[in-house]
């Protein structure tokens, strides 16, 4: 199986790495499907936007082209890091007829009744925990942390270290800075930002801004119509 990474700067580098680490390991990258593939071949990136294309260190450059059908043998990882982007390639490619892959790196820990969206990383040493549930397309950075029966909306983001209590729900497309809390049974609305360092204690409505501690913010971003 070939993989394709959608994206041009330094995460896109780090997932690089990851691909690379589970290749070795012989496990960690799974089909749409959900099924294992042993054999995995990085051909390239799909550009989108501005980005870093001399730091890459693949040997080729691969881009599917509007109209044109997606090769049977492809899947392609979306390695960007702001989960309002990371909502709009998903929808471009998906017009497109293009098939994700989900990586889960070897030093990472899921549980075995958790849940994990098609299009997912998980990076080195992050943590999904029994009855959690990870949508499509969303990030889970290095030592990030997801507690037992939490829920992830598809296209969320979270940083190093964030860490998601038990029973936490978060709405689409969220980003949760590195090292903040969220504390057990909250709810935050989708679009909403946590702030770096922050603790939350309570429920948030979509669209927030959330920093501090005790994490203190309002609406402050437009929610899409779709």
């Amino acid at each position: 199986m070939k993989i394709i990474l959608a994206g041009a700067g330094a995460f896109a580098l780090e997932v690089e790495q990851y691909i690379l680490d589970c290749r070795a390991a012989g496990r960690g990258i799974f089909d749409y499907d959900g099924t294992s593939i042993a054999d995995v071949e990085l051909v390239g990136l799909h550009f989108h936007g501005h980005g870093r294309l001399r730091d890459f260190q693949t040997s080729s450059l691969a881009v599917l082209d509007p109209g044109t059908e997606p090769p049977s043998e492809v899947r392609v990882l979306i390695a960007i890091g702001n989960a309002e982007v990371r909502r709009k390639v998903w929808g471009e490619l998906c017009e497109r007829g293009v098939r994700f892959a989900t990586l889960v790196h070897p030093t990472s820990l899921v549980a075995p009744n958790a849940s994990l969206g098609e299009g997912s990383i998980v990076c080195p040493f992050a943590f999904v925990s029994n009855l959690a549930s990870v949508g499509n397309n969303v990030a889970l950075n290095t030592y990030a942390s997801v507690g037992h029966d939490s829920v992830v909306g598809d296209h969320t983001v979270i940083s190093p270290y964030a860490c998601l209590n038990g029973g936490v729900t978060l709405g689409a497309a969220c980003f949760l800075g590195s090292g903040c809390i969220v504390t057990p049974q909250n709810k935050i609305g989708a679009f909403s930002k946590i702030s770096a360092g922050a603790v939350v204690f309570n429920a948030a409505p979509s669209g927030s801004l959330l920093m501090g501690n005790p994490a203190k913010g309002r609406q402050m971003f437009r929610v899409p119509d779709d």
